[in-house]
């Protein structure tokens, strides 16, 4: 944010629960935020999210659970924005991605679940989007994904299960994409990674088991890239990472176990990079 670093630190070791902390690159300009916390508990934040000349992110309090903070850089401007679950009780902010002048996070109350929210950076600005999945159960909006002007996210709807959804920042505008595995069954997409016109991602149909997927926003653009592992088990894992002009992620194609593959967006140049690990034992990589 600028030309500071916000992270979450312990100064008393791997017991100590973390309080909000920031740097400039420096020794002496490396330091506590605030102490949200004081004593020998902690707040615990997470998701450090920059929007204008502020900075969100989560935090949990005795007295408000864990909840919205928002932060200008000082000791008094850092505070709670909003007690979006009252009282002691959690809402459990998270999944923070900017779109313009807002930011869209999933956040959980009694009466709703967990709902996609979004907030301006004030408390009035912050508030309920959409609720996906009517009453206390949640949509569980996950693998939140700016990619372009569009956010691409995972949800669970009642009568279609954990699929693909979009939106264009508007309410109207945000919609199921395509039920991957038609019916109140989940595909559960995740790992949503831009590669030239498309949008790749892992998910799984109900005959196939995880693989590599890809959409263009639109319903008929969107369907099954390359199954790398033909049936019911999955090809692909968690992963995915835009490198230069390629894709890269680990796979398994049944013959050499986990190892590191990628594409170009072409069925020719979608391919294992390296048996690291030779034979059918996986090197179990990881992309980041």
């Amino acid at each position: 944010m600028g030309k500071r670093l916000y992270f979450a630190a312990a100064p008393e070791g791997f017991m100590g629960e973390p309080e909000p902390w920031f740097t400039n690159g420096t020794r002496k300009g490396t330091r506590i935020l605030k102490d949200l916390v004081p004593g020998q508990g902690g707040s615990s934040p997470l998701g450090f999210t920059g929007l204008g000349k502020r900075v969100l992110f989560s935090a949990k309090h005795p007295d408000k659970g864990m909840e919205l903070w928002v932060t200008d850089g000082t000791d008094q401007g850092t505070r709670l924005l909003k007690d979006i679950n009252p009282g002691d009780h959690d809402s459990y902010p998270g999944g923070f991605v900017r779109m313009g002048k807002r930011v869209f996070f999933s956040a959980f109350t009694d009466e709703r679940g967990h709902e996609l929210w979004v907030t301006d950076g004030t408390r009035k600005g912050t508030k309920l989007f959409k609720e996906i999945h009517p009453g206390a159960d949640s949509s569980a909006p996950g693998a939140l994904t700016k990619i372009g002007d569009r956010l691409y996210f995972t949800a669970h709807h009642p009568k279609r299960g954990a699929e693909l959804w979009i939106s264009n920042g508007k309410r109207n505008g945000t919609r199921l994409l395509k039920d991957l595995r038609r019916g109140a069954e989940s595909s559960y997409p995740f790992g949503f990674t831009k590669l030239g016109k498309w949008v790749y991602f892992a998910a799984e149909d109900g005959s196939r088991g995880y693989e590599l997927w890809r959409t263009n926003g639109k319903r008929r653009g969107t369907r099954l890239f390359r199954e790398i592992k033909p049936g019911p088990v999955a090809g692909v894992g968690e992963e995915f990472v835009r490198f230069g002009k390629h894709l890269y992620f680990p796979a398994d194609e049944g013959k050499r176990g986990v190892e590191l593959w990628r594409t170009n967006g072409k069925a020719k140049g979608t391919r294992l990079v390296k048996d690291i690990n030779p034979g059918p034992d996986s090197s179990y990589c990881a992309v980041n």
